[in-house]
């Protein structure tokens, strides 16, 4: 649900079958290369982007504020392909960097090379899109809201929540980053229902753009 530029080289790669009738295979997952100190993703935007900004429009949850540890673990996990159900798709597999963050074709590919019914939205400053509604459709009220569909969903990435937060739990580069966005291992507990995947990719979306 925010971007361009840099984005870290996160070793889960965002691969993607596109327009191919071949059945889709996983590529070796990887453990993500991330750097010793989280980036800032809070930077000061220029003065043109600002200007085009609606007075008091910021879609950034009043409880989940951007954080820079936040923003990391929801860029993993925005390009991390465990997240759909054969391990070939991720997020950012339909809201491609060299696509301005959406896909170039009228429907995309799911994890096992069915199409969705649209194209995907473009993922860009979403922060600050003015109606706050998300999807063609508006049928998610807030960015939070949003966030599990595509996951769940049959064609997009096959995944349910409980499948979810075992991936999440069993994958060892995300205890230190939820520890890091959380402020504590206790709080981490909280994110078995899913909510804390849901508010990590929550602040992927929200940061401004590179």
């Amino acid at each position: 649900m925010a971007l361009v530029a840099a984005v870290l080289a996160a070793g889960c790669t965002d691969d993607g079958a596109h327009g191919d009738d071949a059945e889709p295979q996983p590529l070796p997952l990887r453990t993500p290369i991330l750097p010793a100190t989280p980036p800032s993703y809070d930077p000061v935007l220029p003065a043109h982007v600002q200007a085009s900004i609606g007075p008091g429009v910021d879609n950034t949850p009043v409880d989940n504020p951007i954080t820079d540890a936040g923003a990391l673990l929801g860029r993993v996990l925005f390009h991390d392909r465990l997240l759909s159900a054969n391990q070939t798709t991720s997020c950012a597999s339909c809201h491609r960097l060299d696509a301005g963050v959406a896909d170039d074709v009228a429907a995309s590919s799911g994890f096992d090379g069915g199409l969705t019914a649209r194209a995907s939205m473009p993922a860009v400053e979403v922060r600050f899109y003015a109606r706050g509604r998300m999807f063609w459709d508006e049928r998610a009220a807030t960015l939070e809201e949003q966030v599990l569909l595509p996951i769940q969903n049959e064609v997009e990435m096959g995944l349910t929540v409980p499948e979810l937060v075992a991936r999440v739990a069993g994958a060892a580069y995300y205890a230190p980053l939820f520890d890091a966005a959380s402020g504590s291992r206790g709080d981490r507990r909280r994110h078995r229902d899913g909510a804390g995947p849901v508010r990590a990719i929550d602040q992927r979306v929200v940061e401004p753009l590179g």
